[in-house]
């Protein structure tokens, strides 16, 4: 591969690229991202996982930054670029556009020629007006084959990062417009510390947006045959919209006890009323995106049920072991729970 690496602009050694669409050495950016968070080139955060490594045809594919564990800190390697030869354009050669224009010198595989027309990239050779030579040469030397690949090479790759970044942005704004705008936004909950006790309250949004340490109630609902009720949460959800969860439940809002929050969630979500609700046990959850105080509740239920629209867009009956085998499916919080439930009763 003879493109440079952008810190020490020789050519690249176990390339990664970030998502900002910066080439670099993998030993270089190690070395840079183990004092800064930020790319060297235009300042976009980065870090160890959100690079990606470049591996060229027949090449080892191995990704640098796995050996890199293993093997310690790596050193930037000796420098490996050839020295420059000298190239002058035979007198009837002429300029040439890409993409199926004049001359022969730039021809095509379809995997090169197809993937950047879907991001509307036209690749012109350009020429210095004055010289006739491209722009940028300091000699009569026009481009090469491999010069005009490296060029669609790198177009079509920051194409297909910023289509890559602006697609996760586009769900990063749907996630946020619903922790801002969801039809709970403005509902003022309990924030707790550590130990579980109450230090103030916040909207529910800012809790969301800030992952403030709060509490919420888990109901275990089953019916006489052991059967958990599984609601699939609705798309307009501040947190996990879309997944299944295998229990009730809802945030504790400021002033409420976890026993009150448990039967209003069950009335509220399912239909379920004039029902004792068994307090289990209380537990810490935490990842990236919830930190939650949780009152664990169980009850058998046999009875008519009657969904919350907003909340709860249907209801499954499952076993314990088929929502263990579909753990992916559900909100990783529920499955914390549930997994605390079921070894308690044992």
């Amino acid at each position: 591969m003879d493109f440079e690496c952008n810190i020490c602009l020789d050519r690249v050694k176990e390339p990664v690229v970030t998502l900002c669409g910066h080439l670099y050495c993998w030993p270089c950016l190690f070395q840079w991202i183990s004092e800064h968070n930020e790319c060297p080139v235009c300042k976009a955060g980065v870090t160890k996982e959100n690079v990606v490594p470049v591996y060229g045809r027949g090449a080892n594919s191995i990704d640098p930054r796995v050996s890199q564990a293993l093997d310690g800190i790596p050193n930037r390697p000796r420098g490996q670029r050839p020295e420059p030869t000298i190239r002058r354009r035979a007198p009837q050669q002429e300029p040439d556009a890409l993409m199926g224009q004049q001359g022969q010198e730039a021809a095509f595989s379809p995997m090169i020629g197809f993937f950047p027309s879907l991001f509307g990239l036209q690749f012109v050779r350009q020429y210095n007006a004055t010289m006739n030579m491209p722009l940028g040469h300091t000699g009569p030397v026009p481009l090469t084959p491999a010069e005009i690949r490296q060029q669609v090479q790198f177009a079509f790759l920051s194409k297909m990062l910023l289509l890559i970044g602006t697609i996760n942005k586009m769900t990063d704004d749907g996630n946020m417009h619903n922790k801002l705008h969801g039809l709970t936004a403005s509902e003022q909950v309990a924030i707790v510390d550590e130990h579980n006790q109450v230090i103030g309250k916040a909207d529910r949004s800012v809790m969301r947006v800030y992952n403030l340490p709060h509490r919420a109630t888990y109901i275990v609902i089953r019916n006489s045959k052991g059967e958990f009720y599984v609601q699939r949460r609705t798309l307009i959800k501040d947190y996990c919209p879309g997944f299944l969860d295998p229990m009730a439940g809802g945030v504790v809002q400021f002033g409420e006890s976890f026993q009150e929050n448990a039967q209003r969630e069950a009335a509220e979500e399912m239909g379920i009323v004039n029902t004792p609700l068994t307090y289990i046990t209380t537990f810490f959850y935490k990842d990236g995106r919830s930190a939650v105080w949780g009152g664990m509740f169980e009850c058998v239920y046999d009875g008519q049920l009657t969904l919350q629209p907003e909340e709860v867009s249907e209801v499954l009956l499952m076993s314990g072991e088929e929502i263990l085998a579909r753990k992916d499916e559900f909100t990783p919080d529920g499955i914390h729970a549930l997994e605390i439930y079921l070894n308690h009763k044992k």
